[in-house]
């Protein structure tokens, strides 16, 4: 149970990072691109310096992965400046319901009652995430103050999940660093290339910020994966997902004094329900 322990808390210190940059201004695609050359180092390493790049379907996925990373952490970086920290972290974990739904789609999988009615949970709580109901009227104000950044974190990130999923099914003997080799670094070029075209600055404090952020990352999904290896999927997932949604709305309550609104507080248990439901 410690490494699980360890890999909420690991999870938890990336999106208060995110947040820290975010506040201070830090350059993103400089803070990013130091990220990602640490974990180009780490999959490299692990891989034996050679990235899955002779099998195109891995090498497709791989690149296309790459570009989602990047996405992933720029939606989180817009949402967080638009709303906050709490709603954001949330709704990346309760992603979760777009692989599943794909599986039942593409791959037959069959869920039991309750599962389903978690997905349909899921899906329902959304409006949620907003500080308050949506009129039909201002659907469009609402998306440009911030919800609509955090939906579209939700929808990438669901997308990114379900993504590695297919590499399970289509390549289930691969080295799982051969293939991170070429997720990784796709995100560094990308990111990099983005810091150098809008003339980023890399000052040394965003350096520091994006090697914290490389190395805590790293220890997150080793923590995670030690988890998996000890307990089951239904105990590891549920948990991971709770306790990050939990933890980071306690950081940012008392941290970041942000304020949530009641419908807010019942999205977020709602939210964890839904995940004990769908595992």
């Amino acid at each position: 149970m410690i490494w699980l322990v360890l890999a909420v808390c690991c999870s938890v210190i990336v999106a208060m990072l995110f947040k820290y940059a975010e506040q201070k201004h830090i350059p993103l695609f400089v803070f990013l691109t130091v990220n990602y050359a640490i974990a180009s180092a780490t999959a490299l390493w692990g891989s034996g310096f050679k990235p899955a790049v002779d099998d195109t379907r891995l090498l497709g996925l791989g690149l296309l992965l790459g570009i989602l990373f990047v996405c992933c952490f720029v939606l989180l970086m817009v949402s967080m400046k638009r709303i906050g920290m709490v709603i954001p972290v949330s709704l990346m974990r309760l992603s979760a319901v777009i692989p599943t739904v794909a599986s039942m789609l593409i791959y037959f999988e069959r869920l039991d009652l309750v599962p389903l009615g978690g997905v349909v949970l899921a899906f329902g709580i959304l409006p949620l995430a907003t500080k308050r109901r949506i009129r039909r009227t201002e659907i469009r104000k609402l998306f440009g103050e911030g919800i609509g950044w955090g939906l579209g974190l939700f929808v990438a990130f669901g997308l990114t999940e379900f993504l590695l999923k297919v590499m399970k099914e289509t390549a289930p003997a691969a080295n799982s660093f051969s293939f991170l080799a070429i997720i990784f670094p796709t995100a560094f070029f990308i990111t990099l290339s983005t810091a150098i075209g809008r003339k980023e600055q890399p000052t040394a404090f965003a350096i520091v910020v994006g090697l914290i952020l490389g190395i805590t990352n790293m220890f997150s999904a080793y923590f995670f994966f030690r988890a998996l290896g000890e307990l089951p999927g239904v105990v590891v997932y549920p948990i991971n997902g709770i306790g990050i949604i939990m933890l980071s709305s306690v950081a940012g309550i008392i941290v970041w004094k942000e304020r949530l609104a009641v419908r807010n507080i019942v999205f977020l248990l709602l939210a964890a329900l839904a995940l004990v439901m769908m595992y």
